[in-house]
């Protein structure tokens, strides 16, 4: 029986898409600071299929697919995880569609949900891999206090900048960190910050490590420029894979020094002890939020 609900639900879904729906959940997310909840949209997902009441049973399997993802995290200890709570879906002229599906049929597709193994993580495409990772409770309540969390009010998502206090808090000064973004969805955006600041133009090209006595190389998209009565040049940008090494190398590193290769001229700065440990808090609470490198 449930394997020929769910080959009709395939069959139908999949070969005759010709109506457009709209699935939106609604979760309850606690606050990264405080024990209160909020409820929120998550992002509207489409969803094809042949008539509203095989578009309703496609819906109702996604809700309960998050249902079970949410309980695997919480499960887990994943205290920031969010949790659905309800589901709405809407027709292609963004009318709500309300249909009766008997208990049965809906018993059913809970029940396909629910035995399936843990491997559900992986496969649902309401959440992402980065917020599926193991989250570490204790971790983060250790490091929390080291950070700023700074909330962009006019974002639907609840969109939180999350810098360790150890940054520079202007641009005319020097210094590297680590930072990243917190939304619905989890953690995600992990960055790098490194600011220059002197009497001359540098121009910067390119940045060279020395890491441990292991050399290291980055180029950045963009170096940013301004000046006052000295010169700043700055560049801020989403991690890749060989900026991450550089991170991950600089954040158990016993000395390291970054040079400023510029157009014409250098400068050669050692990396302080606490631009050091700020990377490395930043990776760890990172990691320990769920974060995916």
């Amino acid at each position: 029986m449930k394997v020929l609900l769910f080959s009709f639900l395939a069959i139908f879904a999949f070969s005759s898409c010709n109506k457009s729906y709209k699935y939106v959940e609604i979760v309850k997310e606690r606050s990264i600071l405080s024990s209160s909840y909020n409820e929120k949209e998550k992002e509207a997902k489409n969803i094809m299929a042949k008539n509203d009441s095989i578009a309703y049973l496609e819906a109702y399997k996604k809700f309960c697919i998050s249902l079970k993802v949410a309980k695997e995290m919480k499960d887990a200890g994943m205290e920031f995880a969010s949790m659905p709570i309800r589901f709405s879906l809407y027709d292609d002229k963004g009318k709500e569609v309300k249909v009766h599906i008997d208990n049965k049929t809906l018993d059913e597709v809970e029940k396909q949900i629910t035995s399936l193994g843990s491997g559900i993580k992986e496969t649902s495409s309401n959440y992402s891999q980065k917020a599926q990772n193991p989250i570490d409770s204790i971790k983060i309540k250790e490091l929390i206090p080291l950070f700023s969390f700074k909330k962009d009010e006019f974002d639907p998502k609840g969109l939180t900048w999350i810098e360790p206090n150890s940054a520079p808090k202007y641009t005319n000064q020097n210094g590297m960190y680590c930072y990243f973004q917190k939304d619905i969805d989890g953690v995600s955006n992990f960055r790098i910050r490194i600011q220059y600041y002197a009497e001359d133009w540098l121009f910067i090209r390119k940045y060279q490590f020395s890491i441990d006595g292991k050399a290291y190389e980055f180029i950045p998209n963009n170096v940013e420029t301004d000046h006052d009565s000295n010169i700043w040049e700055w560049c801020d940008e989403k991690t890749t894979d060989t900026t991450i090494e550089i991170v991950k190398a600089l954040s158990i590193s016993k000395s390291a020094k970054i040079k400023f290769v510029g157009r014409q001229y250098h400068d050669i700065r050692t990396i302080t002890k606490r631009e050091i440990k700020g990377i490395k808090d930043a990776l760890d609470l990172y990691i320990a939020m769920g974060g995916a490198l």
